[in-house]
């Protein structure tokens, strides 16, 4: 998580039904997860944080709105 990845994204959200993996890709992103989200999240793999379907919309609004890029 050294760089922006090469299409510009902070964060990639990989939707897999169930469950939404939310991939911070930059530090910037990385921090927004530390500040934003709960110490109890669920992480997967490195950089990759379990949210549940229903809380993505509000996630992705904070990302967004505090200047940060996701892509799917």
């Amino acid at each position: 998580m050294d760089k922006k990845s090469d299409n510009g994204a902070d964060f990639y959200l990989a939707d897999h039904g169930s469950i939404t993996i939310l991939n911070a890709v930059t530090p910037e992103a990385a921090q927004w997860v530390d500040d934003h989200l709960p110490d109890d999240a669920l992480f997967w793999g490195p950089g990759g944080t379990v949210v549940e379907p229903r809380y993505v919309r509000d996630i992705l609004q904070g990302i967004i709105s505090d200047g940060l890029v996701v892509r799917a």
